[in-house]
C-alpha cells in the first residue's frame, strides 16, 4: 500500500480465522503520502447478526478443518452433516454460486453457497445464505391451483359453447 498508494481491501485468513482487512494510504492535505492506516475485524457471530438484520436471511461462514468443515460464524442453529463435506470441498474449487434445497425442523429451505477468497485468490471458506421457502412454495401452489381452476372453467365454458353451436348450426338442420 505504501509503495503503490492503492487501497488493499479484502478477506484474510489468519490464526483467528477469516477476517476483513483494509489497508489504505494516508495523504497529508490530500497531496503528500505520509503512510497508511490498517483496519481489521473478525468475521464472527456479532458481525453476521448485523448483516442478518439488513438482509433478513440466515448466514454462515464455513471453514475447512482437516477432513471436515466447521462454522466460524453463523446466525442460526445450523448443523453440518458429513454428507455435505464433499459438496463443500467441491465449492472450495468452484467459482459458481450453487443452491441446494433442504429441510430443517420441517421447513423447506434454499441455501446459496459461494466460496470466499483472500487477497491472493486462494479459497479460505464458504459463505452460506439460507432462506425459508415454505411460504413461497405455498403461495406458488395456491396460484397454480387457482390458475388450473380458471383454466378448467374456461375449458368447460368453451366446450359448452361449441356443443350448443354444433347443435344449433349442424344437428338441427340435419334433423
Amino acid at each position: 500500500v505504501n509503495q503503490s498508494q492503492q487501497d488493499a481491501v479484502g478477506i484474510e485468513a489468519g490464526e483467528a480465522g477469516i477476517s476483513i482487512r483494509a489497508v489504505v494510504p494516508v495523504l497529508f492535505l490530500n497531496k503528500k503520502h505520509v503512510g497508511s492506516v490498517e483496519f481489521g475485524a473478525p468475521i464472527d457471530d456479532a458481525l453476521l447478526q448485523q448483516i442478518k438484520t439488513t438482509i433478513n436471511e440466515e448466514i454462515a461462514i464455513l471453514v475447512p478443518g482437516g477432513e471436515a468443515f466447521k462454522f466460524q460464524a453463523k446466525t442460526d442453529d445450523l448443523a453440518l452433516t458429513e454428507s455435505l463435506y464433499v459438496f463443500l470441498r467441491d465449492m472450495l474449487q468452484s467459482n459458481d454460486v450453487k443452491i441446494r434445497r433442504s429441510q430443517k425442523n420441517g421447513q423447506d429451505r434454499l441455501t446459496a453457497y459461494a466460496r470466499l477468497v483472500d487477497y491472493s485468490g486462494q479459497s479460505v471458506g464458504i459463505l452460506a445464505v439460507s432462506k425459508e421457502i415454505g411460504p413461497i412454495i405455498a403461495a406458488a401452489q395456491k396460484s397454480a391451483l387457482y390458475s388450473a381452476g380458471i383454466g378448467l372453467i374456461a375449458l368447460l365454458s368453451i366446450q359448452t359453447f361449441v356443443y350448443f353451436l354444433f347443435v344449433r348450426l349442424v344437428d338441427r338442420p340435419i334433423t
